[in-house]
């Protein structure tokens, strides 16, 4: 009887073991950023004129799917798009997605559009923008990454 109890407590232990290790990488890949930042520089390709902007990125990847959003804002420069795919990691982050809306200089852009926004994670970083229509910018700013 003795054996009997060794062996289901040896089990037990390399079952626990193993959930332990599933349950820790499931966790560890699980990602979010949240960030801001600012340009005097955004380029429009309707208009040579560089254009004053904020970009304001929140994402999140939790067990295996990535969303998020991405807003431009300014004087002649509006944009919101949804995150689609991408990777988030503890230094960097390249995100993916499509834009729902683009107004930028004197034109409104035809839909559906892409967008990547890609940087470093950490304070007084670039922050870089570029999307299907050629419209592109270089932010600077904080994006926290988790």
């Amino acid at each position: 009887m003795e054996i009997g109890k060794s062996l289901l407590w040896k089990v037990a232990s390399v079952a626990a073991a193993a959930l332990f290790a599933v349950s820790a990488a499931s966790a560890a890949s699980n990602h979010s950023l949240n960030g801001r930042g600012t340009t005097a520089n955004f380029l429009c390709t309707t208009t040579p004129t560089p254009n004053i902007a904020q970009i304001f990125i929140g994402a999140s990847k939790d067990k295996g799917e990535l969303f998020g959003s991405v807003q431009i804002s300014g004087a002649t420069v509006q944009m919101f798009g949804s995150v689609q795919s991408g990777s988030i990691s503890g230094g960097s982050y390249s995100l993916t997605g499509s834009t729902s809306f683009v107004q930028c200089g004197t034109a409104n852009q035809v839909f559906p559009g892409e967008f990547t926004v890609s940087g470093d994670c950490g304070t007084g970083v670039t922050i870089h923008y570029v999307d299907s229509f050629g419209d592109v910018g270089d932010f600077l700013g904080n994006v926290i990454c988790s």
